[in-house]
């Protein structure tokens, strides 16, 4: 079971122990009856103390930070309600593959996945996620990656005259869509940067980005994470691969860049869709090079975990 599923059953135990989780046990203690969100793990509390509890006189200082992040753990998608999984990538589990189209990578016995070795050109490279046909109109999920050489999130986009499409490469990164070539709709866009200092390798919430143009495209506004792997500048990061500061889950950012952790709340994303769809979910890893290809001032991302929910 997930880790942080884990977690959140130890942290339940504790705040029901102490008496700070808020309304009816039993009602909390549910897992969807179809199996498909790990919401919760459950748990049966002893008429004893458990020693790693917060203390009786610990209640007022941990009771909001303790039970926002239980809920944050037990309900990433804001709820249990007809949430269905539609994708699961877990590079960590020997029996799961990359999807058709990436290529599997291994880098201090991390499986990762990204763009097939010697992709030169500046490109994104699809795979599929199927949906199976069901009709769906939020989509919650997260995403974890990786970053290898030099990045600049939306920076190639204005370098380029902002002239590119939501079909063209647009960021250094991953994203999700939906719909066929030529009418693609977005969904969610995982974008990364080299680095906190410097700017024109900077996320767009960053600091001294003055003169800059880093912000998403107008198709993207709002509905995008953005996250950088290096606290300072170290001159071309190429060859490099930063599997030490995982993107996208919300923790590890400088004081000065603390925006990148908190704009939109990672690691999950929610999204409510103009209409609902039935259209499968596509995923592009979108980079300058792929991992081997020997060239000096591109980069990418490679990806080991990917969780997809729709309702």
């Amino acid at each position: 079971m997930d880790t942080s599923i884990k977690m959140a059953a130890i942290l339940l135990v504790c705040l029901v122990v102490v008496g700070l989780w808020p309304g009816p046990v039993a009602s909390q203690l549910v897992f969807n009856n179809r199996g498909n969100l790990p919401l919760v793990y459950e748990a049966h509390v002893s008429s004893g103390r458990s020693e790693e509890c917060p203390a009786e006189q610990e209640r007022a200082a941990v009771r909001n930070e303790t039970t926002q992040a239980v809920r944050r753990l037990l309900f990433p998608c804001g709820g249990t309600d007809g949430w269905r999984r539609f994708a699961s990538i877990d590079m960590t589990n020997s029996s799961q593959q990359c999807p058709t189209g990436l290529t599997e990578y291994m880098y201090d016995g991390i499986r990762l996945c990204s763009r097939p070795e010697r992709s030169t050109t500046i490109s994104c490279t699809s795979a599929t996620l199927p949906g199976g046909g069901s009709s769906y109109s939020q989509v919650c999920g997260r995403m974890v990656g990786y970053l290898f050489g030099d990045v600049e999130a939306f920076g190639y986009y204005w370098e380029r005259g902002a002239r590119d499409t939501i079909d063209d490469y647009y960021v250094d990164g991953v994203t999700l869509t939906h719909g066929a070539p030529g009418s693609r709709e977005h969904i969610w866009t995982f974008a990364a940067a080299t680095s906190h200092s410097n700017p024109w390798y900077q996320c767009p919430c960053a600091p001294g980005t003055t003169g800059i143009r880093t912000d998403p495209p107008s198709f993207v506004g709002n509905d995008y994470f953005c996250e950088s792997a290096i606290p300072t500048w170290p001159g071309r990061a190429t060859g490099n691969i930063f599997y030490n500061v995982p993107l996208w889950d919300g923790e590890g950012c400088p004081e000065s860049n603390s925006c990148e952790c908190t704009l939109n709340d990672p690691p999950y994303f929610l999204r409510d869709l103009p209409a609902s769809t039935t259209d499968d979910i596509e995923m592009r890893f979108c980079g300058r090079a792929a991992l081997n290809d020997g060239t000096t001032s591109r980069g990418g991302l490679l990806v080991s975990r990917v969780e997809l929910y729709v309702k």
